[in-house]
């Protein structure tokens, strides 16, 4: 093969490089994404398969990971269903069986192993040049603080309970069409200063959320049960988001989340409040769909210059 391929300028992910420089097709991008998905086991699969835990105790450690912000290893760990060691253990070997796309495609017999790491080094070059750019873009708004923050919230909750990355795509580009799941997160602080995230996500990201934090099978088969394990999922990025403001010397003294857009806030509602005077547009993406960000900011000031220290860093 020995390809040299393009720079596709919105190429975010190893996978899609690959497709839009002509590497691999479609049907072998998604096949290699359901062979991903299938062999990268989760801590519970890999806790029951070396014999740590029973299947009850690992549902119910499942179970409660649905409702409550912490990982499944603490959860079982505070129940005492792993010792210390066997929680170092799973995590682990839980780092070291993970297969990357690339691996994936290779095992798959879509990509040779000779190119892989040529391939590899070529995207992430590209990748760290746009990356950089996209920083210098963000800390140029004069809210980035509360937008980073917001960004790095969404960020950590795909991760989390999605086991998948999410990226930048663009600062203040064109709205991003055909996405209908919307949810808003709003907050106002000591100071006044007002703040409504709304995040818009393609169908599939919407299902593939309701899907991981899913009691029954019903919950990503019927519109509303669907719905409220995505309403779920922004309360826990309502929670990041607190956090990390927090963090940077912002204190917040009242917060919701809501489905809908920024007419579903209640400060929207108000006569006398306001309206948003500043207006960014995030354009991001993960492995199975776009999203889109907007943030509304009344009378936002930043942080002192030393509450800034902690930047957003997004995964590759």
């Amino acid at each position: 093969m020995n390809q040299t391929p393009a720079s596709p300028s919105n190429a975010i992910f190893f996978g899609q490089y690959l497709l839009q420089a002509g590497i691999i097709s479609e049907a072998q991008l998604q096949e290699a994404l359901l062979f991903q998905e299938q062999h990268n086991q989760l801590l519970g699969e890999l806790a029951l398969a070396r014999g740590y835990l029973t299947k009850g105790q690992a549902q119910e450690a499942a179970n409660e990971q649905k409702t409550l912000d912490l990982p499944f290893g603490v959860i079982a760990l505070s129940k005492s269903y792993l010792s210390p060691k066997q929680l170092d253990d799973l995590l682990f070997s839980q780092v070291v069986a993970t297969t990357h796309i690339g691996e994936a495609l290779v095992e798959l017999g879509h990509l040779p192993a000779a190119d892989l790491s040529r391939l590899l080094q070529t995207f992430n070059l590209t990748e760290l040049d746009r990356h950089r750019e996209i920083q210098a873009q963000l800390h140029a708004l004069p809210q980035s603080v509360v937008v980073t923050a917001g960004i790095e919230a969404l960020h950590r909750a795909f991760l989390r309970f999605t086991h998948s990355p999410m990226n930048i795509v663009a600062v203040n580009g064109p709205p991003t069409m055909n996405l209908t799941w919307t949810f808003l997160v709003w907050l106002e602080t000591a100071d006044g200063s007002w703040l409504a995230m709304t995040t818009s996500l393609s169908e599939h990201n919407a299902l593939k959320v309701a899907s991981k934090l899913a009691i029954s099978q019903a919950d990503v088969q019927c519109d509303l049960r669907c719905q409220g394990r995505n309403r779920l999922f922004f309360t826990i990025v309502k929670r990041y988001l607190m956090q990390l403001l927090k963090k940077k010397g912002v204190q917040v003294t009242q917060a919701g989340i809501c489905k809908g857009g920024i007419t579903a806030s209640p400060r929207h509602s108000k006569a006398t409040s306001p309206e948003p005077t500043e207006d960014v547009r995030m354009q991001l993406v993960s492995p199975v769909g776009p999203i889109a960000v907007r943030f509304f900011l009344s009378g936002w000031s930043q942080p002192d210059a030393g509450a800034l220290s902690e930047e957003n860093h997004l995964s590759s």
